[in-house]
Formats: structure tokens, C-alpha cells, sequence
């Protein structure tokens, strides 16, 4: 999520944070978005299928949604903290 700046653009964009702060942030996405998504399938027909196709169908929803939505807001909502 957090590459590193190549060695053109080095002088002109601020390195990547440090790995603990990246960690911490994906987590503060992460979670909440899991904790959303089982609670979801909980209440759906989800819920009697086997574990592996149950696990499955939660990641092809997570996966976009992470990637996508809540990575790039949460990211630009702490960048004050990220990049301080």
C-alpha cells in the first residue's frame, strides 16, 4: 500500500511512513470492515455453508472494498499522522 518513492521522485514526495504506522492504519480499516462483513453473513443464508466457500465469498467482498474504499479514505483521513 505504502511504496516507496523511486529515485526520481525521491526529491519531491515525502518518504513512506514507517512500517508500524502503516501496519496500525490498515488494522483501524481492517478490522472495523471485517467485524461488518461476518456480522453481514451471520444474518444470510451464508451462515450453513461450509467454512472454506463461506470464507471465500466474505474475501471477494472484502478484498475490493479494502482496496478501493476504505484503504484510500482511511489513508488520506491519517495522512497527518503517516507522513508527520
Amino acid at each position: 500500500w505504502f511504496d516507496e518513492p523511486s529515485s526520481i521522485e525521491l526529491s519531491a514526495t515525502a518518504p513512506p511512513p514507517p512500517r508500524w504506522k502503516q501496519m496500525v492504519v490498515i488494522f483501524m480499516g481492517f478490522f472495523p470492515l471485517s467485524l461488518a462483513v461476518n456480522f453481514a453473513v451471520g444474518h444470510t443464508p451464508l451462515v450453513d455453508w461450509p467454512l472454506v466457500p463461506r470464507v471465500f465469498v466474505t474475501i471477494l467482498v472484502m478484498t475490493p472494498l479494502m482496496t478501493y474504499v476504505v484503504l484510500p479514505c482511511i489513508t488520506r483521513r491519517m495522512s497527518w499522522w503517516l507522513h508527520r
